[in-house]
């Protein structure tokens, strides 16, 4: 388990297709560990992606438990090649900094 550099735009690493997680075995739970350790590290944090912390494989960490406006929540959740289903138009939300 580490805290990861979490990677920013422009990294090329960013703009790549990640791939399938093939096998649920250690190296999948390690990339899972590193990604809710790294979450655990940052403030304000409620979820990361495996390419951020440069990982090219489809992991999701996502735990909403402690933000402010959560109404309802079921703590911390790993997703492994997740895919969205169902969408809807794009909402962008800027916070004052």
């Amino acid at each position: 388990m580490a805290v990861r550099t979490v990677l920013r735009l422009p990294a090329p690493q960013l703009k790549m297709v990640a791939e399938p997680v093939a096998r649920l075995d250690q190296p999948a739970q390690q990339v899972a560990d590193d990604l809710v350790d790294t979450m655990g590290a940052y403030d304000h944090c409620v979820g990361l992606a495996a390419p951020q912390i440069g990982v090219g494989l489809r992991v999701f960490a996502m735990d909403v438990g402690g933000h402010p406006k959560a109404s309802s929540c079921h703590g911390l959740v790993v997703l492994f090649n997740p895919e969205v289903l169902v969408g809807t138009e794009p909402k962008v939300h800027m916070r004052a900094v």
